[in-house]
């Protein structure tokens, strides 16, 4: 009975240390995609109001736009990593 309890928490163990190992860098990634997202809506709510008052033209805005978009996509990129890797070791979980 020892040897199967020894077997099983070694099992999960190595479960939980490759989940750890895989997605180690996710939380520091997260925070930091989403911070640069915050950081992007500022700088286009700013070019939109600059160009509604007359002190910037509408290329800055759909410049700030465009790099609102790409700090986005990065940040639901670096989410769907993540939740593969937890699909995946779940899976692996459920198959033993």
């Amino acid at each position: 009975m020892s040897t199967i309890v020894g077997w099983y928490d070694s099992t999960l163990f190595a479960k939980f240390w490759t989940v750890w190992r895989v997605d180690a860098g996710w939380p520091s990634k997260s925070l930091c995609r989403n911070a640069g997202v915050s950081a992007r809506e500022r700088i286009a709510r700013i070019a939109r109001l600059r160009y509604r008052e007359g002190v910037a033209d509408y290329l800055e805005v759909l410049d700030a736009e465009r790099n609102l978009y790409a700090a986005r996509q990065q940040l639901l990129m670096t989410q769907r990593a993540y939740l593969r890797t937890a699909r995946r070791c779940s899976s692996r979980w459920a198959e033993g």
